[in-house]
């Protein structure tokens, strides 16, 4: 997800989000902040397809611009990872 070359990040995104790749959620949810409008583009609509969200629900819009996109990046970060990790930890209890 930290490629230098911008084709391979839009890819990346694109092929975990499918893939329901859940161990890699930080990565994703950072290229939201993609330089590349591109980028940005397929990995909200990766994300909301695959977690069965909606990104602008937290005020993301993939065309936003840098200093826009903190509050609603911090605010997606917290609600997808914090129920990540309490799914992830109720998974172990109950092992």
């Amino acid at each position: 997800m930290r490629h230098p070359f911008e084709p391979v990040r839009l890819v990346a995104a694109g092929v975990l989000t499918r893939q329901a790749a859940r161990w890699v959620l930080p990565e994703l949810i950072e290229s939201l902040n993609d330089e590349f409008f591109l980028d940005r583009q397929f990995a909200q609509k990766g994300l909301e397809d695959m977690l069965d969200i909606r990104l602008d629900d937290f005020g993301h819009r993939f065309y936003m611009m840098r200093a826009e996109r903190g509050g609603p990046l911090d605010s997606i970060c917290r609600a997808i990872l914090d129920t990540a990790g309490r799914r992830h930890a109720a998974r172990t209890e109950e092992q």
